[in-house]
């Protein structure tokens, strides 16, 4: 079974989406750019940035961003060549957004970095074993939750979602498309790997250690100022009982 394209990451979007040579049909064949294709000629040929940056950037590893450019330049020069119109559209693409102050790619609006001090997060997303609401049990691994309990602080409505992400393989997690497609600001968690953490924290959101047992309890310490900010120092050191310890999703 052919895997599932993992999201790419676009702060780019065309001028146009489509583009039609002088005196061709409109009804006539069209090469389609996708949305990653398209962002990964933006980086490459408009930005000038170098395809391990720019890979960085998209959320992708640099041969998966090389194949995208590829695409691009195939699709263009067929156009050109045949004089086919341009379509850009489609792709497994989720919008980043550039904090206008610091100029951060974030995945949501809010900037944690340039907010002010005092605010706390209004979506928090915690990780559980399986869903028993404000009671359910923290899950001691990001990747291998079931799914998450999302809640909004303000007035500790929450709902479950399930983990979009859960059958990864080793090595190759997608936190982002965790929870995709929700508003996320802040997460509490049992254990993260380093991997999983930095893509988290590159996205703008923040990354908390708990070591409450439940979700109540999670929202209550995070209230409080007592969840640690979690830190190279404290990813995949989760220990899982006496003398034994395991690494949290990469």
């Amino acid at each position: 079974m052919t895997r599932k394209p993992c999201c790419r990451m676009i702060e780019g979007r065309p001028g146009a989406c489509c583009f039609l040579p002088q005196g061709a049909e409109a009804e006539a064949e069209a090469e389609t750019l996708t949305l990653d294709a398209f962002e990964a000629l933006r980086l490459a040929d408009f930005e000038h940035l170098y395809h391990a940056e720019a890979a960085v950037q998209m959320g992708i590893s640099r041969s998966t961003f090389s194949r995208l450019l590829d695409q691009a330049h195939f699709s263009v020069a067929r156009a050109l060549v045949l004089g086919h119109p341009i379509k850009i559209e489609g792709g497994p693409v989720r919008a980043l957004h550039r904090c206008p102050k610091c100029a951060r790619l974030l995945a949501t609006p809010r900037c944690p970095q340039c907010d002010d001090k005092d605010h706390l997060p209004m979506h928090l997303c915690i990780p559980v074993t399986e869903d028993h609401g404000l009671q359910s049990t923290v899950n001691g691994h990001f990747g291998s939750a079931p799914c998450f309990i999302l809640i909004d602080l303000d007035d500790l409505s929450f709902k479950t979602i399930p983990n979009k992400n859960l059958n990864h393989t080793h090595g190759h997690c997608q936190p982002l498309l965790s929870f995709e497609g929700e508003m996320v600001d802040a997460i509490a968690v049992g254990g993260i790997g380093m991997g999983a953490m930095t893509q988290i924290q590159n996205a703008g959101i923040q990354v908390f250690i708990s070591r409450e047992k439940t979700v109540a309890d999670t929202i209550a310490a995070f209230r409080e100022h007592r969840l640690i900010p979690a830190t190279i120092d404290l990813a995949c050191a989760h220990h899982h009982g006496e003398g034994e310890k395991k690494e949290c999703c990469k």
